[in-house]
């Protein structure tokens, strides 16, 4: 499984350090910008499915063993957190703490083995278990990785541990991979003027972002994803780094390096998840100036003011859209919007070829 992640770097074309390639250049470049685990490559993913339709074969065939994968590491990493914090001994069941040992060991080599059905059944009990699902409502998401996704794939084993396997969009929208280098999408308008449109999932590494904004197009238009989730967590890297507040700071940074005919979009996502957290955690713990309510359109706006009071200075016009990106329903709207923030907005992605 683990070579696979290099074979979906690939996903549409991994186009490494040059953008434009030396390819004669579309009438409009997107590029997705953001911090990890923003939701960039998600957002790529819808247009692809909206503009492709389905994924084909050969892609999912790729994809089955990411999202077992995926599976397979969210258990492991809730019972690794359970360990750590001693709160294994409470799951007195000794099926449950044989089969949460068999897991534990069975991660080590995860890459290197196939997935038995003993396995799977472990998995299914203890994904059962009350306790273990409860502990995910209190998992350390500072000392601790878990997906976005862990419980949807969980909630999935039964159909994911099938051999005849196919994920479906919903599956597709959720998994993850490191996203490394460039992807691009190119499509083809029916507007009047047949408007090509070139879209880059510029990746993480911030310091490659300075390729995908000089590339060569005739018209630009940077988006930019945050994940509002992300108001309660620190950065990986920097535990004393809020990660909202840092999101903040690289988009105050890029106001001054984006060119200003080019037009900047904000993409707040991941709304489903703040909504879930704000019912427990207060947006105080990120802003101690907030005096609103958890009421999740009143925290959104808020967050969007600072990010709007950060363009002001900079004397930059921002569109700013919340948004959920595994929502399929809604991507065409969305992809919509963004469009519409250039001038070749007649024909949309409704009507790509």
């Amino acid at each position: 499984m683990g070579s696979l992640s290099t074979k979906l770097s690939g996903e549409n074309r991994n186009v490494n350090e040059n953008p434009h390639n030396g390819i004669v250049q579309p009438d409009l470049g997107i590029l997705l910008l953001g911090l990890p685990l923003s939701g960039k490559s998600t957002i790529f993913r819808q247009l692809t499915l909206l503009h492709k339709g389905e994924y084909d074969e050969e892609s999912l065939k790729l994809l089955t063993p990411v999202i077992v994968h995926n599976t397979l590491t969210s258990i492991c990493n809730i019972l690794q957190f359970l360990t750590d914090s001693n709160s294994l001994n409470l799951l007195e069941d000794p099926q449950t703490s044989d089969d949460a040992r068999t897991l534990l060991e069975f991660e080590k080599n995860i890459s290197e083995k196939r997935v038995s059905d003993d396995i799977w059944d472990c998995i299914e009990r203890l994904w059962a278990n009350k306790l273990i699902r409860q502990s995910v409502d209190k998992f350390d998401h500072n000392e601790y990785f878990l997906l976005d996704s862990a419980c949807y794939f969980l909630d999935n084993v039964s159909r994911i541990r099938d051999p005849f396997y196919k994920p479906n969009n919903n599956d597709v929208m959720r998994y993850y991979i490191r996203t490394t280098g460039f992807h691009e999408l190119n499509i083809n308008l029916k507007n009047q003027n047949k408007s090509t449109v070139k879209v880059l999932d510029c990746g993480s590494d911030q310091r490659r972002w300075v390729h995908a904004l000089n590339s060569r197009f005739r018209e630009k238009v940077v988006v930019f994803c945050v994940s509002l989730s992300d108001y309660n967590l620190m950065r990986y890297r920097d535990q004393h780094i809020n990660r909202l507040h840092f999101s903040l700071t690289l988009f105050e940074s890029l106001l001054k390096k984006v060119d200003e005919n080019v037009p900047i979009v904000l993409l707040l996502n991941k709304v489903d998840i703040f909504q879930q957290k704000l019912e427990k955690i207060s947006l105080k713990v990120c802003f101690p100036d907030y005096e609103g309510s958890d009421v999740v359109e009143e925290a959104c706006q808020f967050i969007r003011q600072k990010f709007e009071v950060s363009s002001e200075i900079e004397g930059r016009e921002i569109y700013s859209f919340v948004t959920c990106a595994i929502d399929l329903e809604s991507s065409g709207t969305l992809w919509e919007n963004i469009l519409g923030c250039s001038s070749i907005s007649e024909g949309g992605f409704s009507t790509v070829e």
